[in-house]
C-alpha cells in the first residue's frame, strides 16, 4: 500500500517510471520473496542463537536476562546506526547549501524574466537576419517588452562552439577560445556588464561587422590588460577572419558552475562565419505576464506562421542545469528523515529491552532515595557516550565524503562547522527526549509492584 502512494512521488525524485504493483512480473515478485528470506534470516540469526544457547532451566523460568549482558553488538549496532544517521544529516545539509549557492550567487547576467523563444525559422542567411531584425523592431513595439535579441546561444549551458584566437603579428601561437554568437541587443537584454569598451555596438548600429567581445578570462588568458581597439584573427574552419576587438564583458557563467569560466569571444550573428540563429531572448517588464505572451504569440503566429510558437523561461533552463543537483538534495532530505526514523526505532527497541531487564535495579533505587530525574539520567548518560563516539566515528567521515563530492565544483562553498554541530545537536535532542519518555514511565513506577513482580 505504501508503495502504491509514495511510488509517484519517487518517480519524480528519480525522473523515471516506476511500475504499480499491478505491473509487476516474476522477477519482481521473486526478488521480493528473496529479500523476504533474506532479511528474515539476517533480523533473526543472532537472537536465535543467543536464545538456543541459554540454560533450559533458567529460561523455563522466564529468566532471560543472562543475554541482556551480552551488549557488545547491540552498542556497536546502535552507534553504527548513529554514524550512518549523522554523516547522511551532514550530506544532506552539504548538499543543500551548495545548490542554495547556486541559486543565490551573482552570475554574471539577469536571467529574471527573461523570455526564450525557440520555434526561429532556419533561413540562415543574410536575408534572414535581416527577417531577424525586423522581427525584434516588431517585438519591440509590444507592451511590456523591455529588449529583444536573437542569437545562436544563450547561456543554459549548452555546447558552445571553439575557435582558434591568434593575436596581432602571430601565425602559429594561438588560444582555443568558446564562441558565442548573437546580435548587439544581447548584453542589454540578459543585463551583461562591460570591463571596458562598448558590446558590438556601432553609430550606425547595423554596422557590427568585423567586431567581437572578450571576457575578462579571455583577455588574460591573450596576457593582455586592455584589450579595445585590437585586433586578433579567428581562426574558424579552414578561413582566417580579422576582427576588432570592440569591448570587454566581464566574466558570466554561460554553463554549469561545476567547470570555471572560460576564455569567450562573442561576435555578430550576421558574420559570414557564424550566420546562424536558434533562440529570441525577450526581457519582459510588466505586471501582466500572460499578456504580454499572448501579444507576442499573436505576432509571431502572424510573422512567421509555418513554425508554430514554443516558449520558455530563462529561469527554467537555469534551474535544468542543476537538475542532478535538485534531485540529490531531494534525496538526501528523504534518506535523512528515515535515516533518524530507523534510529529512533533502534533506540526506542534497546531502551525498552533495557527497561524490563532492569526493572528491579531502578525499584531498588527509587527505594533507597532516587528521584525521577536520577534515574532518567541514568539512562541518558549511558547513550550520550554512545552517540558521543558516533560523532568521533561520522564526522571525518562525513568530512571526507562532502570534500570529495565538493570538488566537483569550481563554485563551491567552503566547509564549516555548522552542519556537523547541526547533525549532533538534533541527534543528542531526538534521542535524549525519546529516551527521557520512556525512562519516565518506569521511573516514577510503584517499586513495591516492581519489586514483587517475578
Amino acid at each position: 500500500m505504501l508503495y502504491e502512494v509514495l511510488s509517484p512521488f519517487f518517480s519524480q525524485l528519480l525522473n523515471t517510471k516506476i511500475d504499480s504493483v499491478w505491473q509487476f512480473g516474476f522477477s519482481n515478485w521473486l526478488f521480493l520473496l528473496l529479500l523476504l528470506v533474506a532479511v528474515s534470516i539476517l533480523s533473526g540469526i543472532y537472537p536465535g542463537f543467543i536464545l538456543s544457547s541459554l540454560n533450559i532451566l533458567q529460561s523455563a523460568k522466564g529468566k532471560i536476562s543472562s543475554a541482556g549482558g551480552k551488549t557488545a553488538l547491540r552498542r556497536v549496532l546502535l552507534v553504527t546506526q548513529f554514524s550512518l544517521a549523522i554523516i547522511t544529516f551532514i550530506c544532506a545539509l552539504t548538499i543543500s547549501r551548495q545548490v542554495s549557492y547556486f541559486f543565490s550567487k551573482d552570475l554574471g547576467y539577469d536571467k529574471d524574466q527573461v523570455m526564450i523563444v525557440s520555434s526561429l525559422p532556419r533561413q540562415w542567411d543574410s536575408t534572414g537576419v535581416m527577417r531577424m531584425e525586423n522581427m525584434k523592431a516588431e517585438l519591440l513595439r509590444t507592451p511590456g517588452i523591455k529588449a529583444a535579441t536573437f542569437s545562436y546561444d544563450i547561456p543554459d549551458g549548452s555546447y558552445l562552439g571553439n575557435a582558434n584566437i591568434y593575436t596581432e603579428g602571430s601565425d602559429n601561437n594561438f588560444i582555443s577560445m568558446l564562441v558565442m554568437s548573437g546580435c548587439y541587443d544581447f548584453a542589454d537584454v540578459y543585463g551583461l556588464e562591460m570591463a571596458e569598451g562598448v558590446f558590438l555596438k556601432h553609430e550606425n548600429s547595423s554596422n557590427v561587422r568585423g567586431q567581437v567581445v572578450l571576457n575578462e578570462s579571455a583577455v588574460k588568458a591573450l596576457g593582455w590588460t586592455s584589450a579595445t581597439g585590437k585586433t586578433i584573427r579567428l581562426g574558424v574552419d579552414a578561413d582566417s577572419y580579422f576582427v576588432t576587438v570592440s569591448g570587454v564583458v566581464k566574466d558570466f557563467h554561460y554553463a554549469s558552475m561545476q567547470a570555471s569560466v572560460q576564455p569567450l569571444v562573442f561576435t555578430h550573428v550576421n558574420e559570414p562565419y557564424v550566420r546562424v540563429y536558434r533562440y529570441y531572448s525577450l526581457k519582459i517588464n510588466t505586471p501582466d505576464m500572460a499578456r504580454t505572451i499572448d501579444d507576442v504569440k499573436k505576432k509571431w503566429e502572424a510573422l512567421f506562421p509555418e513554425t508554430g510558437f514554443e516558449y520558455t523561461f530563462m529561469d527554467d533552463r537555469f534551474q535544468s542545469l542543476y537538475t542532478t543537483e535538485l534531485q540529490l538534495k531531494k534525496a538526501g532530505s528523504l534518506a535523512t528523515a528515515l535515516m533518524f526514523i530507523i534510529v529512533l526505532l533502534g533506540i526506542f527497541g534497546i531502551v525498552t529491552f533495557t527497561l524490563s531487564s532492569r526493572t528491579k535495579e531502578i525499584a531498588i533505587r527509587k527505594v533507597l532515595g532516587a528521584k525521577a530525574a536520577n534515574i532518567v539520567m541514568l539512562f541518558i548518560k549511558e547513550y550520550a557516550l554512545q552517540i558521543a563516539l558516533a560523532n568521533i566515528i561520522a564526522w571525518p567521515l562525513a568530512f571526507a565524503i562532502t570534500s570529495y563530492w565538493l570538488q566537483g565544483y569550481a563554485y563551491r562553498v567552503e566547509q564549516n562547522i555548522f552542519p556537523f554541530v547541526l547533525a549532533a545537536g538534533f541527534m543528542l535532542t531526538a534521542a535524549f527526549i525519546l529516551i527521557s519518555i520512556q525512562c519516565f514511565k518506569a521511573a516514577v513506577a510503584n517499586p513495591v509492584n516492581s519489586l514483587r513482580s517475578e
